[in-house]
């Protein structure tokens, strides 16, 4: 598998020279370009959708036969379904978000911090601990909030 410098999960990617065995006449360059465009247009949607790209994010490699792949971790892709299901309604207002009593946004959103209620009046995160749903905590909020 071909990976660039710096592309993996590792320090020095998934694996070194040593690590991976190449098949001669095997063109391992094309299917890593090819999946590198994929990767390259799959990250900057999601930097659009505002998704962490450090927790979710693409990375190019090319298989044992050439192919082109894309990697991801698993909680990458949780983090992106999250992201498409807020998108999904296609009001501007996500599946889990919710509007105060003055009219302000209230949602849901998740980083390598943890989970926050946002609100477009109180303009600022507000961390959710404890072990209650997320969706439970910003719909109290947005009832209670006068913003």
């Amino acid at each position: 598998m071909v990976n660039a410098p710096g592309e993996g999960y590792g320090e020095e990617g998934c694996g070194g020279p040593d690590d991976v065995v190449f098949v001669p006449g095997v063109d391992y360059l094309s299917g890593w370009g090819t999946a590198r465009e994929a990767a390259d247009e799959l990250n900057g949607r999601l930097t659009k959708l505002g998704v962490d790209l450090r927790i979710a994010r693409a990375v190019a490699q090319a298989g044992a036969q050439g192919e082109p792949k894309v990697w991801m971790r698993p909680e990458g892709v949780r983090l992106i379904v999250r992201a498409l299901e807020r998108e999904g309604r296609g009001d501007g207002m996500a599946r889990d978000a919710w509007r105060t009593a003055a009219g302000s946004r209230v949602w849901v959103e998740t980083d390598r911090r943890g989970e926050f209620i946002r609100c477009e009046g109180c303009r600022r995160p507000i961390l959710i601990t404890g072990a209650g749903p997320a969706r439970f905590a910003a719909e109290q909020h947005a009832r209670t909030c006068r913003n």
